[in-house]
């Protein structure tokens, strides 16, 4: 009886140490716990470069084009190499183009909202609706501009972004387009 004791008596406390155990690694807070609780905030400016279109040549503060501010637009937050292009968040920029969202630790591309259309509105809205004298190149420039992220950040720690969208002279910022008409005169 007494082996039968001793037998059941340590039994028991390996039973105890195991399931203490189990316990203890249920509660160690893990690296995708912490990650899904601590949200990063990202601060942001997104403005748009405005070229110097004119004839004659430029003042030095306007040589390289002049900023303003992209105000009041949607955009889309998509998580890195997602091709289904699901959205993680929208976000609106201010009228002074800057925004900020929480987000936890992870890499993100940025999406203007008329990336997320089908890529055949994409493509009719930007091909159709052109500035006078200008011609789309052709449907391949338009499929690689509608892939391409508007911008790409890793959000590791609290941090501050600024995208630029470059215009082009007489067309916009759509670069599949190419201005056939007249020059402004030197």
């Amino acid at each position: 009886m007494n082996k039968k004791y001793s037998f059941l008596k340590h039994t028991i406390l390996i039973l105890f140490i195991a399931i203490f155990q189990i316990s203890m690694v249920k509660t160690l807070p893990t690296e995708n716990n912490i990650s899904k609780k601590q949200k990063i905030t990202i601060t942001g400016t997104i403005n748009i470069n405005n070229p110097y279109c004119g004839g004659a040549a430029p003042p030095p503060d306007v040589a390289n084009g002049t900023l303003s501010a992209y105000h009041n637009s949607v955009f889309y937050l998509v998580l890195a190499n997602d091709t289904t292009r699901t959205p993680f968040l929208r976000f609106v920029t201010s009228d002074n183009g800057s925004f900020e969202i929480k987000v936890p630790r992870n890499t993100y591309w940025i999406f203007h909202e008329s990336k997320m259309l089908t890529f055949e509105k994409f493509y009719k809205q930007n091909s159709e609706n052109t500035p006078p004298n200008s011609v789309s190149v052709d449907i391949d420039c338009y499929k690689e501009w509608y892939n391409k992220p508007d911008f790409e950040f890793t959000a590791n720690t609290d941090t501050s972004i600024y995208v630029i969208f470059y215009k082009r002279c007489f067309v916009g910022i759509n670069p599949c387009l190419q201005y056939t008409g007249p020059l402004p005169p030197r």
